[in-house]
């Protein structure tokens, strides 16, 4: 009975170490699953600070692509309106350039916007006739006023 009692010690002995052992896994256990925690929420952590910085990088990039889009627009706006002023210029200039009627408005549109009859068709370089003719049809045009007797011409309707 002895035998059976010594036995059974060094079993329970063997139980205890075994315990023992499997506490000291167990603890070594809670520790590693305590690390793998702190480690996790630590990732979720900078994964939430990235996603809102990805979030704020999109909302720049939105921006950016809006301002892009508008000043894309102005520029277009802009560009059409060149184009559409190099046609004016270029009918003026050369188109129109040498006819009465703008070389009259020309004139006008300068530093007097009254001038006599005699100093536009010095300044014009055209023959008084065809001068006188252009005067009347820039009145029936109502673009300028010219009294016969001071034969004075004024500019009624500024266009630029």
């Amino acid at each position: 009975m002895k035998l059976d009692i010594d036995g059974l010690q060094k079993e329970v002995e063997i139980v205890k170490e075994n315990l023992a052992k499997t506490e000291k896994a167990l603890e070594a256990a809670k520790e590693a699953v305590a690390t793998k925690d702190e480690e996790l929420t630590r990732v979720l952590k900078e994964k939430n600070k990235l996603e809102e910085e990805l979030n704020s990088i999109r909302e720049q990039l939105s921006r950016i692509s809006k301002m892009y889009r508008e000043i894309t627009k102005e520029k277009e706006e802009i560009e059409d309106v060149r184009q559409l002023l190099s046609i004016y210029i270029t009918l003026l200039e050369d188109v129109f350039g040498g006819q009465p009627h703008a070389k009259i408005l020309y004139l006008l549109h300068g530093a007097k916007n009254i001038m006599k009859r005699k100093e536009i068709t010095e300044a014009a370089g055209f023959q008084p006739a065809v001068i006188l003719k252009s005067i009347h049809d820039l009145v029936n045009a109502k673009l300028v006023d010219y009294d016969l007797e001071s034969e004075e011409v004024r500019l009624i309707r500024r266009i630029y």
